[in-house]
């Protein structure tokens, strides 16, 4: 790519990225923490994943896709 189609790089870790991630969602932004589960999970950073899964259930337990998404991981 040339220099000047290169906006910025990012060295930062997905850990990292994650927690900027997680603690820029609304208190009650359970689909956020679901995309950011499966985000984690997809790359094998299981207990990232878990934690977020975990968060989406307490925050509505009644979705189904939280519990399921919690149980594979």
């Amino acid at each position: 790519f040339p220099r000047a189609d290169v906006a910025s790089i990012d060295y930062s870790t997905f850990a990292e990225r994650f927690e900027r991630r997680l603690a820029a969602l609304g208190a009650e932004d359970v689909d956020g923490r679901i995309t950011l589960a499966r985000e984690a999970f997809d790359r094998r950073a299981y207990e990232l994943a878990l934690r977020a899964a975990e968060q989406a259930v307490v925050l509505d337990p009644t979705r189904t896709e939280s519990r399921d998404l919690l149980r594979a991981i």
